[in-house]
């Protein structure tokens, strides 16, 4: 009997201490940085371009407008997400609603999204320094479930390694795009030339 109350004292605090670190932790923050080396309208319309996002941002299943027009600040898209993946931020359900909050073409994008279960805020920014474009990501979230804002914070560890996943594959992307518009542009020359020293 004695040892029965102490296994339902210790379960009792632990399930205390769950939901007590939920009213604690309020609102996290996932942060991602990328250094792309590419120029930074190439880096804003990849990140912007809606029909490529599911090539970088793994679990994207659809993207659709619901109101405004696309691309403006106002515009409410919904974002599908596929339900086996469940490691993201947003994809702690199967769809969520995206608001666009702020454009600075090409420096700042920024939304809030929602789901049935949480809210959060997104603010990407894009600096350039020399050939460097710097692409940093805050995402600020929350949950009204206290036992949901606990699971979030246990998986703050993973939700952080996906985000940030996510972009260096975005940076992949970029760079890839970017060296064969390089290459691309110097066999164009190799060619002008060519035809010129025939002409000559």
């Amino acid at each position: 009997m004695k040892l029965f109350l102490q296994v339902i004292v210790i379960l009792g605090t632990i399930i205390g201490l769950f939901f007590l670190l939920g009213y604690l932790v309020t609102e996290q923050k996932s942060v991602s940085q990328i250094e792309v080396k590419a120029p930074v309208e190439l880096c804003w319309k990849i990140y912007q371009d809606e029909s490529r996002i599911s090539e970088w941002m793994q679990g994207v299943k659809d993207i659709e407008l619901i109101e405004g027009v696309g691309g403006a600040v106002g515009a409410k898209q919904k974002i599908v997400m596929n339900s086996t993946d469940q490691s993201s931020i947003s994809a702690s359900n199967a769809e969520l609603v995206r608001t666009i909050t702020q454009i600075k073409k090409p420096r700042l994008f920024s939304y809030d999204y929602t789901n049935p279960l949480m809210k959060g805020h997104s603010e990407i920014t894009f600096t350039t320094r020399d050939s460097t474009t710097t692409i940093n990501s805050v995402d600020a979230f929350t949950a009204d479930a206290l036992w949901l804002r606990s699971v979030l914070f246990l998986m703050k560890s993973s939700i952080n390694k996906k985000t940030q996943s996510q972009f260096d594959k975005l940076k992949e992307i970029i760079e890839y795009d970017y060296n064969n518009q390089l290459k691309e542009a110097a066999e164009s020359l190799n060619e002008t030339i060519e035809i010129g020293s025939e002409l000559d």
